[in-house]
C-alpha cells in the first residue's frame, strides 16, 4: 500500500506501479485540500487489477470538528456529498492520464469518529502493471456469507457477493442486487439520499456485524466503510484492518 507522505509499498510492487500510486495520492491530497480547505494527513492509494483503494487519515475540516461535537453528523456528510460530487470526475480523469484508462464507477465513505475516509474507483479493464488483487485471504467465506446473508437486503446464496484483498490490510467487497422492490420506489420518487443514510446506518452501526467480520477475519476492522451505486443495483464495503500478527 502506498502512502502520498511515507512510503508504505505493498509486497514487490513494479516500479511503475509504486510511481502511479504516488502520483494519484499526491493529486488527490492536493484536490482535497483546495477543496475543503484542509487535506489528509496522509493518503495510501492500493491498485489491484480494475480497482483503486484510496484511504485518507486524519481528514478532519475546523468547522467539521465543530459540527460534529454539536451532534451533527449528518450536515457534514452532506456538506462532503456537495464537495465531492464535482471533485470525482476530475479524479477520475487524472488517473485516466495516469493509468491509461479512465475509472466508470466511484464510491465513498467515512469514518468520521476515526477522521478517515476511503475512495473506490473501479475500471472497466484490468490497469496495467497492477497485481490480481489476492481472492482467497483468510476469512473470505465467512466475511462473503456474512454480507449475503445480512444487512438491509439479505441474499439467498453468495453468487451476489465478491470480495479479494487489494493489500495485506484492506478487504474490498462487491455486493449486487441490494435494492428491494420498496426501496426502487423510494428511488423513483427522489428519496436516494435518505435511502442511502439509511442503509448505511443499518449496515455500519450493528456491533454483532463487526463482531462477526472480525471473528472471520481473526484481526480488528479499524475502519469500515460502504457506499452504494443505485442505478447499478451495487455496493461496496472496504474493511480496514489491523496488521496481521507475525507468523
Amino acid at each position: 500500500m502506498k502512502e502520498s507522505k511515507q512510503a508504505q509499498q505493498p509486497p514487490a510492487p513494479s516500479q511503475p506501479l509504486q510511481h502511479m500510486q504516488q502520483t494519484i495520492g499526491s493529486y488527490v491530497g492536493k484536490r482535497l485540500r483546495d477543496t475543503f480547505g484542509k487535506g489528509p494527513e496522509s493518503v495510501f492509494v492500493s491498485i489491484g487489477h480494475t480497482y483503486i483503494a484510496i484511504y485518507l487519515r486524519n481528514f478532519m475540516a475546523p468547522p467539521e470538528r465543530v459540527l460534529l461535537e454539536q451532534k451533527q453528523e449528518a450536515i457534514v456528510r452532506r456538506m462532503r456529498d456537495y464537495l465531492m460530487k464535482p471533485l470525482l470526475p476530475d479524479v477520475a480523469d487524472y488517473i485516466g492520464t495516469v493509468a491509461g484508462i479512465r475509472p466508470n464507477e466511484a464510491f465513498y465513505d467515512w469514518e468520521l469518529s476515526n477522521r478517515s475516509g476511503m475512495i473506490v474507483f473501479g475500471c472497466g479493464d484490468p490497469i496495467a502493471d497492477s497485481p490480481p488483487p489476492d481472492g482467497d485471504y483468510p476469512g473470505k467465506e465467512e466475511v462473503e456469507r456474512e454480507l449475503a446473508s445480512a444487512g438491509v437486503h439479505p441474499l439467498i446464496d453468495r453468487d451476489g457477493v465478491r470480495s479479494f484483498e487489494i493489500n495485506p490490510r484492506t478487504i474490498v467487497a462487491i455486493r449486487h442486487g441490494i435494492l428491494l422492490p420498496i426501496e426502487r420506489e423510494l428511488l423513483r420518487l427522489g428519496h436516494g439520499e435518505s435511502l442511502k443514510e439509511l442503509k448505511r446506518s443499518i449496515e455500519k452501526q450493528r456491533p454483532d456485524r463487526r463482531m462477526a467480520f472480525e471473528s472471520a477475519l481473526r484481526r480488528t476492522v479499524v475502519d469500515l466503510f460502504v457506499d452504494w451505486d443505485f442505478e447499478r443495483d451495487k455496493g461496496v464495503f472496504v474493511f480496514v484492518l489491523s496488521p496481521k500478527p507475525p507468523r
